[in-house]
């Protein structure tokens, strides 16, 4: 129990104001609420599989460099897609013709956006120092849904209040800013 307890408090402190969950509240203004709501739990549960099966199995983190530089010009590269895409109205065409495209999208997308993320990497420390593979899994997944259900319902209630536009341009820009962020971070370490 107290790996549970450990892993669920650090990573949703890790998780809160991060920048994934400010991308689930991006997402949330662009794709419906089921495609979302599937994408983001299933990635949360394949990323955290992931980091905790690494940390148990290895007993320490892998190197994220590589992946965060990566990740950040995809962030980069899928916000100038998003400025320079022709039509909104498409992208609702997609929405109703397949509901799978949305939820490959967000998976994708916060699957990427979580690789070599701080909640990930406290996963992973965490199961390599106690040992509880379950505990630290479930803790971990279970403060990242937590933390990210937040940013889902702030981002669902603003897509009502904004303009399509608008919500397309802060996506945009969510997506550029973080890209920047990313590759400051590993450029500064290195």
């Amino acid at each position: 129990m107290k790996a549970f307890w450990e892993s669920f408090s650090l990573v949703f402190v890790a998780e809160t104001g991060d920048k994934s969950q400010l991308l689930v509240l991006a997402l949330a203004a662009k794709f419906p609420l089921l495609p979302l709501i599937a994408g983001v739990t299933s990635s949360i549960i394949v990323s955290q599989l992931v980091a905790t099966s690494i940390g148990f199995l290895l007993g320490e983190a892998m190197p994220v460099n590589v992946l965060n530089f990566l990740g950040g010009l995809l962030f980069i590269a899928i916000g100038l897609k998003t400025i320079i895409s022709p039509e909104v109205a498409k992208e609702r065409q997609d929405k109703v013709e397949c509901p799978a495209k949305p939820f490959l999208k967000v998976f994708t997308l916060y699957t990427i956006g979580e690789l070599g993320d701080k909640t990930q990497i406290t996963c992973m420390l965490l199961a390599s120092q106690n040992n509880n593979f379950f505990g630290t899994f479930s803790g971990a997944t279970l403060a990242m849904m937590l933390a990210n259900s937040l940013g889902l319902v702030f981002g669902k209630f603003v897509s009502y209040q904004l303009p399509e536009k608008a919500l397309k341009a802060v996506a945009a820009v969510t997506y550029i800013v973080f890209g920047i962020l990313r590759l400051v971070d590993v450029l500064g370490r290195i």
